[in-house]
């Protein structure tokens, strides 16, 4: 927790220098109880940019490829992140993410499961919207901007550009307009793109 803390703090810092980092909504998020910090996602930054903006210890959702680069591994591991498998949800990953939700932590999921392209917000998949449904959790939308300039899927370094995070409302589960979780999900996605 204090490592998370001090990474945080350093992370802001840099990122107010280096990207302008402007924050909206930080009040948005609950000081305690179960929280999923649902976002759009186009940069390696995004995870380190709402880390930095939110008022709470979050914990990740980290591809599994990046526990094999040892170092980096331990750091990523210490601020929270417990690895998934990106072409199929383990029994494990899920597991993880109901313990820390049902402990009354903060979980950040990238519903779109992967980063954007070309910087659009794409269509989301239903585990944000199922963990809520299971645990309780409210789910706060957030939407960062700028990033995929800073450090999109196509570049090699990261450049100097300015990023806003905006977290929106809370929501309960009983929030989102829908038939079924996958369209849930879209309501879930669209309140994200209005942010």
């Amino acid at each position: 927790m204090v490592l998370n803390r001090f990474l945080s703090l350093i992370s802001l810092l840099i990122s107010k220098v280096l990207f302008l980092l402007c924050i909206e909504g930080k009040n948005n998020i609950p000081t305690g109880g179960a929280v999923i910090i649902a976002s759009n996602h186009a940069s390696f930054l995004d995870p380190i940019l709402l880390g930095a903006a939110s008022r709470r210890v979050l914990a990740f959702v980290a591809k599994e490829e990046l526990f094999c680069l040892g170092l980096f591994s331990k750091l990523i591991s210490s601020v929270g992140a417990f690895p998934i498998k990106r072409e199929a949800l383990s029994k494990s990953t899920i597991r993880q993410a109901l313990r820390l939700l049902r402990e009354g932590r903060a979980l950040v999921v990238f519903p779109e499961g992967s980063r954007s392209k070309n910087g659009e917000i794409g269509k989301g998949e239903s585990g944000a919207v199922w963990l809520a449904k299971t645990t309780g959790a409210l789910i706060v939308p957030s939407r960062i901007s700028g990033t995929d300039k800073a450090w999109g899927v196509n570049s090699t370094t990261v450049r100097p550009y300015p990023v806003k995070v905006v977290f929106g409302k809370p929501l309960e589960f009983s929030d989102l307009e829908g038939e079924d979780l996958g369209s849930m999900s879209d309501s879930l996605m669209e309140r994200i793109k209005r942010l």
